[in-house]
């Protein structure tokens, strides 16, 4: 038996992957709803969100899901980063899906093959570990 350990680049995923014809989401009165935004004196001010709003959030996302982010890392990784408020996020996201439900499909297939890569790598080098204490207690 060979103790060559064998992984599975996640990275290589990528190169195959269907690229998504997303158009901008449209502005809807759900969407064009008001925004709150945390002002400098704690309270609260409301504005519109604008088109350029929902745009922006569209290309962070989309930049999220060249990374194989879950929808729950988008959320909490935009808030983090850029300050976008999560039900904002959660709002353009779901638009993206109606939008382009194949694509979602797919996606949500590779974000398990994803997971499956990532618990095969980890249980394989539990085995190699094991193998390897194996090897030097027989010798």
């Amino acid at each position: 038996m060979s103790s060559t350990k064998k992984t599975i680049n996640v990275a290589s995923m990528a190169s195959a992957k269907a690229k998504p014809s997303f158009s901008k989401v449209k502005s809807t009165s759900t969407v064009a709803a008001n925004r709150k935004t945390a002002g400098k004196s704690g309270g609260s001010e409301t504005r519109k969100i604008q088109a350029s709003d929902i745009q922006l959030v569209q290309n962070l996302i989309e930049r999220c899901l060249q990374l194989y982010m879950s929808q729950k890392e988008v959320v909490n990784t935009l808030q983090s980063k850029a300050k976008i408020e999560p039900g904002f996020t959660k709002l353009v996201w779901q638009k993206l899906e109606d939008q382009n439900p194949d694509f979602f499909k797919a996606y949500y297939t590779r974000l398990k093959l994803k997971d499956q890569i990532i618990l095969f790598n980890h249980l394989l080098e539990q085995q190699v570990g094991m193998y390897q204490k194996l090897h030097v207690v027989v010798v």
